[in-house]
Order: structure tokens, then sequence, then C-alpha cells
């Protein structure tokens, strides 16, 4: 009697040890039990060392896996080592998690332009404008998307809209992108010139690259010879 007393009592404590763990609740800053991965992670990203920043955030994401810095360092770490796709997956679990981060919906627009899902980048995109509204960086994004699925109408509306509500040396390089897209090369370079002090100097250096791009109009054909006059017809002898 007194073994099955004892076993009534033992058996729901093993039962609770047995259970899993609850799931770590997202956190966008990673506790200290990450340890000095954390720091590694962001000193290697910002010094462009991408494989080492991966392994960094990884080991992070291994002891906390819904650390929402720990997986936005990884899939800029990714992004940075030409993965796109790849950090897809990271970028994606931080922008489910973390729905109020701008960054997080711009990298991963980034990451899914990459990765050629332009749908994707154009969402990513606008989800990121709509927490910044007018954020250069995200509109170059959906701007680059729209054109490359040939929607000129569609980016033109939306550099409408941002610039409707703002000033923004960026947009003059987005005008140019736009000319460019409508075959007018003179209207690219003259927007060119009035965004060289952009911030966003990749935006200068991609107008700038593909203006570069353009084949050199061929040279106007020479001009006819002019006309060669008829002898003049002698006049009959008497």
């Amino acid at each position: 009697m007194r073994v099955l007393l004892l076993a009534a009592l033992l058996f729901p404590l093993a039962a609770e040890a047995k259970k899993p763990a609850p799931p770590v609740p997202p956190s966008w800053k990673c506790g200290e039990e990450v340890g000095d991965d954390y720091g590694t992670g962001f000193s290697a990203l910002s010094a462009s060392k991408w494989d080492e920043a991966n392994t960094a955030f990884a080991a992070v994401l291994a002891k906390e896996p819904s650390c929402g810095l720990a997986l936005l360092g990884q899939g800029r770490a990714l992004f940075g080592a030409g993965k796109g796709a790849e950090a897809v997956a990271p970028l994606t679990a931080a922008s489910t998690a973390f729905t109020d981060k701008p960054e997080v919906f711009f990298w991963l627009a980034r990451a899914k332009y990459a990765a050629a899902d332009d749908d994707g980048a154009l969402a990513a995109a606008k989800a990121a404008i709509a927490l910044k509204p007018n954020s250069p960086e995200a509109q170059r994004v959906a701007q680059d998307a729209l054109l490359r699925k040939g929607d000129i109408p569609g980016a033109r509306a939306l550099l409408d809209a941002a610039k409707a509500t703002s000033n923004v040396v960026t947009w003059f390089c987005l005008e140019g992108q736009l000319s460019l897209a409508q075959g007018d090369v003179e209207a690219a370079r003259a927007r060119l010139v009035e965004c060289e002090g952009v911030p966003d100097r990749a935006v200068y250096d991609q107008l700038a690259a593909k203006i570069a791009a353009v084949p050199p109009a061929p040279p106007p054909p020479p001009p006819a010879p002019p006309p060669v006059a008829a002898p003049a017809a002698k006049a009959p002898r008497k």
C-alpha cells in the first residue's frame, strides 16, 4: 500500500520533469546568457567580416533563437556575403516576431530582391515605408522591384506619393532611374547631377552605372552629297 501511495506521489513529479521547457518569448535585445558572441557578431558586421559575423550570430541564436537583433544581424551577414536567398529565413523570422521594426523589413526587402522575389521585395519594402514613411532606402528597393517587373507606372506612383510629402535628394536619383527606364538618357544624366550629394551613395552609384552601360548612340549618317546639276542642253545650230 505504501509503495502504491509513493508511486502515486512520484508519478506526477516525473511527468512534470519530462515536460519540455517553455519557449523563450521573442525579445529584441539578447539576454546576458548569450555571452561574447553577441558583441563579436556586431563587431564583425561593422568590419564587413560576413562569415565571422554569421558564425557569431548563429552561436547567439543557438542559445536564444528568438533574439531579434541576432536574427537581423545574421540576415545582414548572409546578405553581405552574397547569400540573399539564405538571408530570407532569419529576416522573415525577425519580421514575424517584430512587426514594428522598419529596419527588419528593409533588410528583408533587400534579401528578397537579391533572391529574385520581386513581389516579396516590394511587399517588405512597402511595410518598411509604412513604418518609416518616405524611407529613401526602402523606397529604392521598392522601385527597383517594380522596374524589374516592368511596372513603370507603379514605380512612378510610388515615387510621386513620396515626393508629395517630403523633399529628399534621393528622389532625384530615383527620378533618373525612371527616366532611364523610359529611354530618356539625357534626363537621367541631368538627375544624376542633381543627386550627386545623396547620403545613400549606393543609389547614386547604381544610376551612374546604368547610365554608363547605355550603348552610345550611333553617329548620324553623313550628309547626302549635293545633287549634280545636269549639263545645259546645247542650242541647235541654225
